[in-house]
C-alpha cells in the first residue's frame, strides 16, 4: 500500500514516515524542495510543479495526507505573510483535490474555534472570528470538495504539538527570540494570564491518529486532534518546571508577547478548551492522555 504525503518534511511528517514504513507502507512526498540534502531513505519525492508525475501517484494511493502550510511562527504577520499562510494551505489542498484522491487526511487546526474561554469545544462548535479561524475554515472547505468525487475526507484539527525536536514544548523551554532558556534559570512561567486553556497533543498521538484513519474507514469528517487532558497555560508551565525541577511562576505579560510577536501573540493567548471525545469514540486509545505523562516521556526518555 502506498501513502502520499504533501508537506512530509515537517514535524509531523518526519515522525509519521518511519512509522508508516515500519508497518509496510511505501511513501511518496510532494514538496517544494525535492532535491533537499536531508531526504529520508526509501521515499520517492515529487515536485509540486510537476503535476504530471504526482497526479497519478495521488490518484493511485491508498491515502493522501496533506500536511502543507507555511509556519505560523515563520515570520512577522505582515499582510504578505498572512497571505502566504493562507495560500500555502488552501491552494495546495485544492491542487490535491483536483487529482482525486481515494482518501484525503487533511491537516487543519484548533484555531478554527477562535477564543472559546472556558466553553468545551467539540467538532460541532461554531467557527471563530479570527484570522486563523478563517484560514482553517477555508482549508477544510477546500478539502471537503473531494467528497464530490467519492473520496473519504477526514480533517484533523490539530492542537499545539509537543515533541522532543520542535513544536510548542521546545518553543516554551527555549524561546527562539532569547539566547537562553528561562526555565533552566528558574525564570519560566505561563505566557499571558495563565488561565487560558491549551489543547496540546503529543506527537506520537498525532501519528497514531493519522495511521488509524488510514486503516479504519469510520474516520471521516472533523476530528479534534488533542489530548483528553487539556491544560491551562499555568498548569502546563508548572508541569514543565516540575520535570526540570525548577520554579515556573514568572508570567510573561500579554503586552510583552504582543510587543515581541505582534499579531501572532493572539494565537498564544486565546483560550481553547478542546474536547477529544470524538477521537475516543472512534476507538483511539491515547498513548499520552495527560500533560504529566507526555512531558515525562519527552523530557526524560
Amino acid at each position: 500500500m502506498n501513502i502520499v504525503i504533501a508537506g512530509g518534511s515537517g514535524l509531523v511528517g518526519s515522525a509519521l514516515i518511519p512509522k508508516l514504513q515500519n508497518k509496510g507502507y511505501s511513501v511518496d512526498i510532494i514538496t517544494r524542495y525535492p532535491d533537499q540534502p536531508m531526504q529520508m531513505p526509501n521515499v520517492r519525492y515529487f515536485h509540486w510543479d510537476a503535476e504530471h508525475t504526482w497526479h497519478p501517484a495521488v490518484g493511485a494511493a491508498s491515502a493522501v495526507i496533506n500536511l502543507t502550510g507555511a509556519s505560523m511562527a515563520g515570520g512577522t504577520w505582515t499582510d504578505a505573510y498572512k497571505q502566504e499562510i493562507r495560500d500555502s494551505r488552501v491552494r495546495t489542498t485544492q491542487m490535491l483535490v483536483e487529482a482525486q484522491p481515494r482518501v484525503l487526511l487533511q491537516a487543519s487546526a484548533v484555531g478554527i474555534y477562535g477564543d472559546g474561554g472556558d466553553t468545551v469545544l467539540t467538532e460541532s462548535s461554531p467557527v471563530g472570528k479570527t484570522f486563523l479561524a478563517d484560514v482553517a475554515r477555508e482549508w477544510e472547505t477546500a478539502a471537503s470538495a473531494a467528497r464530490g468525487t467519492g473520496s473519504r475526507v477526514c480533517c484533523f484539527r490539530i492542537g499545539p504539538v509537543l515533541s522532543r525536536d520542535a513544536g510548542m514544548l521546545q518553543a516554551l523551554i527555549k524561546p527562539p527570540m532569547l539566547p537562553f532558556s528561562p526555565y533552566t534559570l528558574g525564570l519560566g512561567g505561563p505566557l499571558g494570564p495563565g488561565t487560558q486553556w491549551v489543547p496540546w497533543v503529543h506527537i506520537d498521538d498525532v501519528v497514531g491518529m493519522l495511521i488509524a484513519a488510514i486503516e479504519e474507514e469510520q474516520w471521516s469528517g472533523a476530528v479534534n486532534t488533542v489530548a483528553p487532558g487539556c491544560s491551562t497555560m499555568k498548569e502546563m508551565a508548572i508541569a514543565i518546571g516540575r520535570e526540570l525541577r525548577k520554579p515556573a511562576a514568572l508570567k510573561v505579560p500579554s503586552w510583552a508577547l504582543k510587543l515581541l510577536l505582534g499579531e501572532f501573540a493572539d494565537a498564544l493567548l486565546v483560550s481553547q478548551r478542546v474536547s477529544a471525545e470524538r477521537a475516543k469514540s472512534l476507538g483511539y486509545a491515547f498513548a499520552f492522555p495527560d500533560i504529566t505523562s507526555a512531558l515525562h516521556n519527552l523530557m526524560h526518555s
